[in-house]
């Protein structure tokens, strides 16, 4: 199987920390605008922007380091049989080296006693004879027995695991070959713990008794099953995870998350879903920019329907994703964004005014400073846990602690900085 964290050079099972660290340092080497276009960089990048994709959902991790795990036992329990197979090949040795000690002395003895010239009857039912010439050949099929049972019993177990992981496996995108092999064919669905439906029983009467509101011609965030049902038509797969209280259609290899009943999340990535999101407010009609601290009104009026739609509930987080550019909000305002694709409308608010003739920054400046020198960064990102927020120029990035420039590293030789 493809190993993402290989991929980005970390130990298996990394933390999203490592993971992000990784991604950053190898998406900066090998990026194609650094590398002039060359073939070779362009397939890696895309290498390495698939398997951070891959462990930054965490579905698809969670599956991702499943079938890691799988992989891991598999190869232990083939290591296994190569010993058993070793061993069971120098035990007979043994036996034969035995059987011609015993051999060799039961020769010894005959010549000591030929002398008493034992008549053919006696020499026929001699019991020593026979004893030395069976066991080590019985003790052989006994050997060879055993290990073939062992051998047996734990392929049936590894094939039963595998079937079992199998049945939970999730449709994902076509940018990763790994995960696009794993589709669960459907739309038959049955589990007798829930309700059932199948093409010809197709959804329970709860889903169909509920209120169609949308129009008939798009769904949105809170739809339920039966108005995307309405409006998209049978989803090519159906996969449930009761453990998180989660249904997730596929419509070829975009997807629909569904949270007790609504639509929570989606991904249209073959761009045939028929979403639209509703703004719950109206905002001035000159907007035409988002900044820090936008509401998802103020980022959907300017910037459109957002390609997905991924939560973090543990973390009180949301990301829209536009192509490969994302938006995080925290507490459904603006916290950070990445404009990889070049395409957010963003612009950043300075709340204050400095000397007009500034035409650089140092260590300790303010972030208003930064902004009238550098302009827009390319993207933001907070680490609250320890009080830093770090813009990034291209490749370039600088680093603010409480609010002031602490580090910075110019990549690529575009900041204007001076000690």
């Amino acid at each position: 199987m493809t190993n993402c964290y290989k991929i980005l050079g970390v130990k298996d099972f990394a933390s999203s920390d490592e993971v992000k660290t990784a991604y950053r340092k190898l998406s900066k080497k090998f990026h194609p605008d650094v590398n002039d276009g060359d073939k070779f960089f362009e397939e890696r990048f895309k290498e390495i922007q698939n398997a951070y994709e891959i462990l930054c959902d965490y579905r698809r991790k969670e599956i991702h380091d499943s079938k890691l795990r799988t992989s891991s036992a598999s190869s232990s329990d083939f290591n296994f049989k190569e010993e058993s197979k070793t061993n069971s090949k120098e035990e007979p040795k043994k036996d034969e080296s035995a059987s011609g000690n015993r051999q060799d002395t039961y020769s010894n003895k005959k010549t000591e006693s030929s002398n008493t010239k034992p008549s053919p009857s006696q020499a026929s039912t001699n019991p020593k004879s026979k004893t030395f010439t069976l066991q080590p050949v019985g003790i052989f099929i006994i050997v060879i027995v055993v290990i073939g049972i062992i051998i047996g019993l734990s392929k049936n177990k590894k094939e039963t695991y595998t079937n079992q992981q199998s049945e939970y496996s999730i449709p994902q995108s076509n940018t990763s070959d790994y995960y696009s092999n794993q589709t669960v064919q459907a739309p038959t669905y049955q589990n007798p713990e829930t309700h059932s439906y199948n093409n010809d029983n197709k959804y329970n009467e709860e889903d169909l008794n509920q209120t169609y509101t949308t129009g008939n011609d798009y769904f949105t965030t809170g739809s339920t099953k039966n108005e995307v049902l309405k409006v998209q038509g049978e989803p090519t797969s159906i996969s449930k995870y009761e453990g998180m209280n989660e249904e997730v259609w596929t419509y070829d290899f975009s997807r629909i998350t569904f949270k007790s009943g609504r639509v929570s999340e989606y991904n249209d990535i073959s761009k045939i879903l028929r979403v639209q999101m509703k703004s719950s407010s109206s905002i001035s009609s000159n907007a035409n920019y988002f900044t820090i601290g936008s509401s998802k009104d103020e980022v959907l009026q300017v910037q459109g329907e957002p390609t997905s739609i991924s939560k973090y509930e543990g973390m009180n987080e949301e990301v829209w994703t536009y192509d490969f550019s994302r938006i995080t909000f925290k507490s459904g305002r603006v916290s950070e964004y990445n404009d990889i694709s070049k395409i957010l409308r963003v612009q950043m608010k300075s709340s204050s005014s400095i000397s007009s003739n500034a035409n650089y920054f140092t260590i300790g400046s303010s972030k208003d400073e930064v902004l009238q020198v550098q302009g827009e960064p390319t993207s933001i990102s907070k680490y609250e846990g320890m009080n830093e927020e770090v813009w990034t120029y291209d490749f370039s990035r600088i680093t603010f602690k409480s609010g002031r420039v602490s580090e910075y590293n110019d990549i690529s030789k575009i900041l204007k900085v001076r000690l």
